[in-house]
């Protein structure tokens, strides 16, 4: 009765389990060995746990995925570092401002950023509003001085040639598929996959009096000169946020992130479709809104009967896959203030915001370019870097405020991995990671380290793996994306390849971002 209840309750804890094993007790004289424990319940019949199968893919630390247990380290979150000249893009055109009270001022990167390798440049859609909606673009050789081609595309008053590729009143074919209203926004995905004609693949959403709004396909072969599919528009709505395309390696689909077209009180909020063969897409469906953290108090003071919803919404949240992660770039609107914070998910379709609600890009300095309202593109990686490219703005989301502000977009930058780390500050933490299966022969780690940092390996129920304790380990130290762990007698983990093991890191005054094996 007793082993009956013990293994029922090990089956509850556990969930999935793979295969049942008798536990041998161990040596008395094995010092890395518990207490006597084994000796004392060695007729136990446990369900060995089942292996995480991580392959050679790096392991960051958004959530507990592969994380067992710590003690005295704390996930960190690393805001970006903004660069020292920002903004590197501002208003100079006359479509690049606001003409008149139905217009917003500068720049909006309500689009995408993408480096180019055939033509070896960064590339930037960006979106401006002098009374309806333009997408602009502009291109950069290093991605920091930032040029705008005077390109025959799309006139704007008495100036023939602009750096507009959509605006109101394009036809094609005969038909008009940008409306009175403008294009907004256009986001940008180059396909690797598909023929050099639709190379570059693009969503946006338009509408008027005489056209259905929703979102329209379009494709190209440079990025500028764009056609439209015949079955536009592909998806209803009116999705007038910061709309992502991306493609998705997991369920290898398109992916776009929209708002909603069906929702209670207003639409702000994140909705996701997904399409194999980018014309057939599927209906939007929420993955992302406020939660009982971002708006506590069911009765706001200030409320009337005319308010249909809470005061913190989630604006857009451009999102992107990332290491194995989709990670998405949530901007909360507070009252009329746009912060930008993180938020990640392992299926695209269940999201986790950041614990602690903490800003990814930070609002700069009252008065500041970026102060009242900060909204970002995926990033770009430039060398070990991730570079996020972000606009911001001077005024806050009002009517009043608008009249009188401006826009402009600037970036930041994050090491390699750096989103999160596990962080034991001037102590020494410890971290223990869930039973992986171990599929490579190099254990990596991704830390900056003060002190030194030292792994051990045990088997999926904790024992000792002889060679490869805490004290056979050469200690590291310093700061690098790439330390090597190496051990006494054993180079490499490749007498382990197949096995369930657990890492067991003790780190002295540092911080890990991330580590495989590979």
């Amino acid at each position: 009765m007793i082993k009956q209840a013990l293994g029922l309750g090990l089956m509850e804890r556990t969930g999935t389990l793979s295969l049942r094993q008798r536990v041998e007790s161990p040596q008395k004289d094995d010092p890395e060995q518990p207490p006597d424990f084994w000796d004392r319940n060695s007729f136990l019949t446990v369900l060995e746990p089942e292996a995480v199968k991580i392959g050679s893919r790096p392991q960051l630390f958004f959530d507990d995925y592969v994380v067992e247990d710590t003690a005295l380290l704390v996930r960190t979150l690393h805001p970006v570092r903004k660069f020292g000249g920002n903004p590197v893009l501002r208003e100079e055109h006359p479509w690049e401002r606001m003409l008149d009270d139905t217009g917003a001022p500068g720049l909006n990167l309500y689009g995408s950023v993408l480096f180019d390798p055939e033509r070896k440049l960064f590339r930037m859609w960006y979106l401006t509003k002098p009374n309806a909606y333009h997408a602009c673009y502009a291109e950069s050789e290093d991605g920091i001085a930032w040029k705008k081609p005077l390109l025959d595309l799309v006139a704007f008053g008495e100036h023939r040639r602009t750096n507009i590729v959509l605006a109101p009143g394009l036809t094609y074919k005969g038909r008009v598929v940008v409306a009175e209203r403008g294009a907004q926004p256009l986001t940008v995905m180059r396909d690797e996959n598909d023929t050099p004609e639709r190379r570059f693949k693009g969503m946006f959403t338009t509408g008027a009096r005489k056209i259905v709004r929703g979102m329209m396909a379009c494709y190209s072969r440079d990025g500028l000169h764009w056609e439209f599919a015949e079955q536009n528009p592909v998806l209803p709505g009116w999705s007038d946020t910061s709309n992502t395309l991306f493609w998705d390696p997991i369920h290898k689909k398109y992916t776009l992130m929209m708002r909603p077209v069906t929702y209670c009180g207003v639409k702000r909020r994140t909705a996701i479709s997904v399409s194999s063969d980018f014309i057939h897409w599927s209906f939007p469906r929420i993955v992302m809104r406020c939660d009982e953290r971002d708006n506590a108090e069911p009765d706001f003071p200030g409320f009337t009967s005319q308010h249909v919803d809470f005061p913190r919404q989630v604006y857009g949240m451009p999102a992107f896959f990332y290491e194995g992660l989709y990670v998405g770039l949530k901007q909360l609107r507070d009252g009329n203030i746009i912060r930008l914070e993180l938020a990640h998910s392992r299926d695209a379709v269940n999201w986790h915001n950041d614990p602690l609600r903490r800003e990814f890009v930070p609002l700069g300095p009252q008065g500041s370019w970026d102060s009242a309202m900060n909204q970002a593109a995926p990033p770009v990686q430039v060398g070990t870097e991730l570079r996020f490219y972000y606009g911001g703005k001077d005024y806050e989301h009002t009517e009043a405020a608008r009249k009188k502000g401006h826009g402009s977009i600037g970036f930041g930058t994050l090491r390699h991995h750096g989103f999160y780390s596990l962080a034991s500050g001037n102590h020494t933490g410890q971290l223990l990671t869930r039973p992986l299966l171990c599929e490579g022969a190099t254990l990596s780690l991704n830390a900056g380290v003060r002190g030194s940092l030292r792994v051990a390996l045990e088997d999926a129920f904790g024992h000792s793996i002889k060679g490869f304790s805490s004290a056979d380990c050469g200690p590291v130290s310093g700061d690098s994306l790439q330390h090597k762990v190496r051990w006494k007698d054993n180079e490499s983990l490749s007498r382990l390849r197949g096995k369930s093991i657990r890492l067991r890191i003790e780190i002295d005054r540092g911080e890990i971002y991330s580590f495989h094996i590979s």
